[in-house]
């Protein structure tokens, strides 16, 4: 995974990690730029991740790659240029300013911490190194270091929106943004069971894999699900010895976690290691689903107490909290286990045909029953796979009996 630091003003220069290259920029007025590299870039279908030509850092997936990265060298406009990219990237164009950007939802991580000397970094844990709660740069924005101004690039538009309508944009970002062999990362539960389906559909030849200590049932129901499938799911068994393994891999680049983060880091990055194992380069999975479609179980004491304007309210909370540590941790986890990550729930026009969605198409009571992620269910029935649409499950790092293993640990 390649890291990059950037000090602005300043002769700073990394605490967390060694830097194998160092340049050096004069920028508008004089000001001194020094950027630090380290790690292996990686260009592969569907992404890119380098220093380009000495004047755009930058990890973006898009269907494009290295073209993409080219064009936002190239762009007069960056905000313009941003706008039409339909991927998820952050990075950094050097030239008379030092302008950082972030996709429309956060998934890749940048941040800009410091009032006199800036620092500019991609890893969470450098980040904290110089402040004690960092926030990334907010999503869909461009930011101007040196002017200390920043310009949005995308809004959601809103419009009527059905089961139908959401198939359609959730097809169409699996057949755009997925190359062939992908990895999936398979619970069997409904938003992974989608993916697998969708990917399939489109000849993409997706490995199925589930995780979770020895006995966890997201093996049996992993099993069950891609059987109806029509495919197979690799079970990988984890254990104390691994999990202390990898969180002490992630630690340097994370930083420290709670015993949830932790749980859910360790299980993307063993998940990512396993698919480049299996000769997989990017890795699909569900992120975004529970906070759009009210996947989580808290949302139906939500509706029961506040009704559904105080669900819509927490949906969008949880949502927009996304981007400060949750996509951040996932993202640099499947990283650092070797793979890019993938996320179809958040491109651009599904989160649209999500925001559009009304709550009570998301939860809704029926029969004196809560039916959570209502319009996913009925997404999945369109499929043909009605059989799977009822399927309730907990969340990864619970279902997994990984968070019990890193409580263990504390």
């Amino acid at each position: 995974m390649l890291k990059y630091f950037i000090s602005v003003g300043s002769d700073a220069s990394p605490k967390t990690f060694r830097h194998d290259l160092c340049e050096v920029f004069r920028l508008e007025s004089g000001v001194k730029a020094s950027l630090y590299l380290a790690g292996e870039a990686l260009e592969a279908e569907n992404f890119y991740e380098g220093f380009l030509e000495k004047t755009v850092v930058v990890q973006l997936v898009h269907r494009a790659g290295r073209q993409a990265a080219e064009h936002l060298r190239d762009a007069v406009d960056l905000t313009d240029a941003l706008k039409g990219l339909d991927g998820f990237f952050a990075g950094v164009v050097l030239g008379e300013s030092l302008m950082v950007f972030r996709d429309h939802v956060g998934l890749v991580p940048v941040y800009v911490v410091g009032d006199g000397v800036k620092i500019v970094t991609n890893i969470p844990a450098e980040a904290k190194a110089w402040t004690t709660e960092p926030k990334p740069l907010e999503p869909a924005t461009v930011a101007d270091v040196l002017k200390g101004k920043s310009y949005k690039f995308w809004r959601p538009a809103y419009y009527e929106s059905n089961a139908e309508e959401l198939l359609k944009r959730l097809s169409d970002a699996v057949k755009n943004l997925c190359p062939k062999n992908s990895a999936v990362f398979f619970s069997g539960g409904l938003d992974s069971v989608i993916l697998a389906k969708l990917l399939d559909l489109h000849g993409l030849n997706p490995a199925l894999l589930t995780l979770g200590v020895k006995g966890s049932r997201d093996f049996e129901r992993g099993e069950k699900a891609a059987t109806l499938l029509g495919l197979e799911a690799v079970g990988i068994t984890v254990d104390l010895q691994r999990v202390e393994k990898t969180l002490s891999t992630l630690k340097p680049v994370l930083g420290m976690m709670s015993p949830m983060d932790a749980s859910i880091a360790a299980a993307m990055y063993i998940l990512s290691a396993e698919a480049v194992s299996l000769g997989c380069s990017a890795a699909v999975s569900g992120q975004g689903a529970d906070e759009l479609f009210g996947g989580y179980r808290k949302y139906t004491t939500v509706l029961e107490s506040k009704g559904y304007m105080g669900l819509e309210e927490a949906l969008k909370n949880d949502f927009q909290a996304l981007h400060v540590f949750g996509l951040p941790r996932d993202f640099t986890a499947v990283r650092c286990g070797g793979t890019y990550l993938l996320t179809p729930y958040l491109t651009r026009k599904v989160i649209e045909a999500a925001t559009s969605t009304p709550a009570a198409q998301k939860i809704a009571v029926e029969k004196g029953r809560v039916v959570r992620k209502k319009v996913l269910r009925e997404v999945c029935r369109s499929l043909g796979l009605g059989e799977l649409a009822a399927v309730e499950k907990k969340a990864l790092q619970y279902s997994s009996g990984l968070e019990k293993i890193v409580r263990k640990m504390v």
